[in-house]
């Protein structure tokens, strides 16, 4: 559980719908006495290169 809309409560994050579960990054917000119906926040959590860092590279010039 993770604070997702900084209202300070922790929300609850899967990785799939634990009703139906289709994958995608679904999110329960913490409505202080509860939780809400939850909402499908990103449906692809992978296998694209969406997901990959590009290598970068970076150089310092010395100070003399």
């Amino acid at each position: 559980m993770i604070d997702i809309n900084g209202d300070g409560l922790p929300d609850r994050v899967f990785d799939r719908n634990p009703k139906t579960d289709q994958t995608g990054l679904f999110v329960y917000l913490n409505t202080g006495d509860g939780f809400d119906n939850g909402k499908q926040w990103q449906s692809n959590l992978g296998g694209s290169n969406d997901w990959k860092n590009a290598q970068r590279t970076k150089t310092a010039n010395a100070l003399c």
